[in-house]
């Protein structure tokens, strides 16, 4: 089994503790992949330009495209900030364990993506980073 994920899932997916923007079933989907590279962490997982797996119900996937980032020029810098900073680009491939030693390795801190374009506060990411930071 290969999770395709775009740029800047790949930080937010490990360390996303819940979600409450995109309704239930969105969440109810990225928990479904979360779950199954913390049961397998050799899963392999493919970085993509546009929509991954876990963008499935999600109400700006448009035909496999997001409306938030993929229709405007340099709206992919979300996925692009976090690419540089893990040292990927998009057609990598590379397991959920070496993901989350990547991640414990190029952050200090939270990405700068999380205050300019998440605004989401409740998502208990600061506590999911610190146990990779702690774990991994």
């Amino acid at each position: 089994m290969r999770i395709r994920l775009r740029g800047h899932h790949l930080f937010c997916i490990p360390v996303m503790q819940k979600w409450t923007l995109w309704g239930p079933r969105f969440w109810e989907n990225v928990e479904k992949y979360k779950r199954i590279m913390e049961s397998n962490p050799g899963v392999i997982i493919e970085v993509v330009r546009y929509c991954g797996d876990t963008c499935n119900y999600c109400p700006n996937n448009l035909k496999g495209k997001c409306r938030l980032y993929d229709f405007q020029e340099n709206g992919n810098k979300i996925d692009l900030e976090i690419l540089d900073k893990l040292g990927l680009k998009i057609g990598d491939q590379l397991s959920y364990a070496e993901l989350k030693r990547l991640i414990k390795q190029k952050f200090e801190t939270m990405p700068s993506i999380c205050d300019w374009a998440c605004g989401v506060k409740d998502t208990g990411c600061t506590e999911g980073f610190a146990k990779i930071k702690r774990d991994c």
